[in-house]
């Protein structure tokens, strides 16, 4: 799957999140950048816009479209979903080409999800989003990232996103980086004390019949479902994905 980054600019302040203080550091993402990033899409390509947000950019319905002209055979977004609530904008995205959504949902209640995102009103915003995309006729991939903090609601968010429509499912372990490495006592938790709850979340999954997937191991057919999958290529004269601390990620 070809990755084109958006920058790190988000509507969210995750307490986990990887890039850390690249959103304020990076140079904003520019047009000249993201039209040489899809210059070298392959005819039949899967492609994935991935941020920070890329909701956040008004040029994005016109590099979808642009991503669909050079021959993508799919085009996914990883997104957290608030900004698909405004009325249409899910509708627009999917007439431009847009096929599929891997969008963020990291608690089954408002309490939980907007604890993460540091965002109050996130958690009904990205399930409007997802609701929103699936009546544009958009796939939908749930990615959960496990914390301390929401380990026993991991089965309630597989359960949250069938609801909202989705087919697949993937719960990332967060990793000290960025933002998560300062942070990492409170937010990441034991392996020993997350295997069973990633283990009970999985089998709801399983029952339900939502593909389920763990870190970054990938299942056959879910490879171009998870923009997480892949790893971004910087834009020319760009910088990378995220900055890389010494602490080894939580392993599952």
């Amino acid at each position: 799957m070809r990755v084109v980054q958006l920058g790190f600019e988000c509507n969210n302040a995750c307490v986990f999140c990887a890039q850390g203080a690249l959103a304020r550091l990076a140079p904003p993402v520019t047009d000249t950048a993201v039209e040489a990033a899809l210059a070298g899409v392959r005819a039949g390509e899967p492609l994935a816009f991935v941020g920070g947000e890329p909701t956040l950019h008004p040029e994005l319905d016109r590099w979808i479209a642009a991503a669909r002209r050079r021959g993508a055979s799919q085009v996914l977004l990883q997104t957290n979903g608030r900004l698909l609530a405004v009325p249409g904008r899910a509708a627009a995205l999917a007439a431009a080409g847009l096929t599929a959504l891997d969008l963020s949902l990291h608690g089954d209640t408002a309490p939980v999800h907007d604890h993460h995102t540091g965002v109050p009103g996130s958690f009904e915003q990205s399930c409007a989003g997802a609701r929103a995309g699936r009546s544009a006729g958009l796939a939908l991939g749930v990615t959960a990232v496990v914390t301390k903090s929401n380990l026993r609601h991991l089965s309630g968010v597989v359960r949250l996103a069938h609801r909202l429509g989705a087919d697949a499912i993937r719960l990332a372990p967060a990793q000290a980086h960025g933002r998560a490495f300062a942070a990492a006592p409170r937010v990441l938790p034991a392996p020993q004390l997350a295997r069973p709850h990633v283990a009970a979340a999985l089998r709801v999954a399983a029952e339900l019949g939502l593909a389920g997937l763990l870190g970054d191991r990938v299942t056959p057919g879910l490879e171009q479902r998870f923009a997480g999958l892949g790893v971004a290529e910087p834009a020319p004269g760009g910088r990378a994905l995220a900055s890389r601390a010494t602490a080894p990620p939580l392993a599952l």
